[in-house]
Parts: structure tokens; C-alpha cells; sequence
């Protein structure tokens, strides 16, 4: 478990600093963060959909919706918005999760 906690950890992490990024109008390394972000996203889903336990404390629908509309935000150039959604609801979700780990 302490190693998924640390995966949350660091999605919340990378988040973070694609968001400061993307906040400050600075896209391409924004962009660049983000895809980090993503992919360390994945891996800490994959991660955690073996355990049962851990699976029924989060909404992969919701994340999968949020990470939807992430993407069309970014479709429109709407960093703001992408940064917004990546912080309020992606990586709450994380944090939470994160806190509940022993």
C-alpha cells in the first residue's frame, strides 16, 4: 500500500505543477506537465484497480468524466479551464485517497 500511496502522491504532485504552469499562461511546459501527469495518472490507476478495498473509495467513471472534459478544454485552448478540472477534481480525488492510506 505504500507504494500506491506514493503513486497518489506524485500524481497530486505532477498535477500540481502542470497547473502552476497553466496558471501563469505558460503553455508548452504546461502541456509538457500535463502529459507527465497523465501518464503517471495511469499508472497509479492501474495500480490501484487491484485492490478491491481501494477501488470502492473512488468513482473511476467520474475520473474518467472529468479527464473527458479535461480534454476538451485543451481542444479549445481553455488552459485555465484544464488546470482547473486537473486540480478540483482529479486531484482531490488523489489527495483523499491519499490521506485514507495508513
Amino acid at each position: 500500500m505504500e507504494e500506491i500511496k506514493q503513486k497518489l502522491d506524485r500524481s497530486t504532485a505532477d498535477i500540481a505543477q502542470a497547473c502552476d504552469f497553466l496558471y501563469q499562461g505558460q503553455e508548452q511546459p504546461g502541456y509538457l506537465a500535463l502529459v507527465m501527469a497523465i501518464d503517471t495518472i495511469s499508472d497509479t490507476l492501474d495500480n490501484i484497480s487491484v485492490h478491491e478495498n481501494l477501488m470502492s473509495q473512488i468513482d473511476i467513471n467520474a475520473i474518467n468524466e472529468s479527464l473527458g472534459e479535461a480534454l476538451k478544454a485543451l481542444e479549445e485552448k481553455d488552459f485555465t479551464l484544464v488546470a482547473d478540472i486537473m486540480k478540483y477534481e482529479i486531484s482531490e480525488v488523489f489527495e483523499k485517497l491519499s490521506a485514507s492510506i495508513l
